[in-house]
């Protein structure tokens, strides 16, 4: 990763235009999502997807400004990718993503949300941006409405197609996990919802999904525990008889050697 350089500073090299700072730069292109749809998929991608990345030094978020160069910037050539997944940096609030004030550092993983109005856009231009000329890793779309994903890797000729798995999913190697298709409801809409699965196959989860599943997990135990502590309740119950029946057992032999020493003693006598 190169080291950035302080505009602000005297080592900025002299006679190289200074960039813009990104606090002054736009950071909303003031576009709407385009359905309801495409809102509440980028709520649960950024969810499971922070859910995913919790331990790590990473940076998830959407529909955030993305400035890649001063030139860019100076126009005003708003790039603002529906999903942004950036690895190996710091997890701390930004009003937009500016590649010079972070250490030339690009996203890893973008996602961008298909719709009538942006889908040539998503898969020509902007397509051909992110692969040829700022080399992003990977690169996924998804169309809320219909369902359709697909997926590119930079490689050696450029975006290549990832080719779905035996589950149908596709690969994401910078996220370790497969991308993939669900249909369920989520947040009152049923739909085919864009979701993250592990090499298990099992679903990334979203943190209200984590904390019912652990909710579920800890009721079990909780369950477990409880038929255990019966079974144990059974096993003293039992060895109460058995010790009850053996004092039974004790106090009759007692009694009939009692009786047999009478009938000798009287016999003797």
């Amino acid at each position: 990763m190169t080291q950035a350089i302080d505009p602000t500073t005297d080592s900025w090299p002299w006679g190289v235009p200074v960039p813009p700072r990104g606090e002054d730069l736009p950071c909303d292109d003031g576009e709407p999502m385009e359905t309801e749809l495409h809102g509440k998929q980028m709520d649960l991608t950024l969810d499971y997807g922070r859910w995913l990345l919790r331990s790590r030094d990473a940076y998830v978020t959407g529909n955030m400004a993305y400035y890649f160069s001063a030139t860019q910037a100076r126009k005003n050539d708003f790039k603002a990718p529906d999903l942004m997944f950036i690895l190996e940096v710091p997890n701390r609030i930004r009003k937009s993503w500016v590649v010079w004030e972070e250490e030339g550092k690009n996203p890893d993983v973008i996602i961008e949300l298909l719709s009538d109005t942006t889908a040539a856009n998503d898969l020509g231009k902007k397509k051909d941006l992110y692969g040829r000329f700022l080399g992003i890793p990977e690169y996924f779309v998804f169309d809320p409405l219909t369902g359709e994903l697909q997926g590119w890797r930079n490689g050696a000729q450029g975006f290549e197609a990832i080719a779905p798995d035996a589950r149908g999913h596709l690969a994401s190697t910078r996220l370790g996990v497969g991308l993939g298709v669900s249909e369920q409801t989520y947040a009152g809409a049923h739909s085919r919802w864009l979701r993250f699965f592990l090499p298990d196959g099992s679903m990334v989860p979203t943190n209200a999904e984590a904390e019912a599943q652990r909710a579920d997990v800890e009721a079990q135990r909780a369950d477990v525990e409880a038929q255990r502590a019966d079974v144990e309740a059974q096993r003293a119950d039992v060895e109460a008889q058995r010790a009850d029946v053996e004092a039974q057992r004790a106090d009759t032999a007692e009694r009939e050697l009692v009786a047999l020493r009478r009938k000798l003693a009287a016999l003797e006598g």
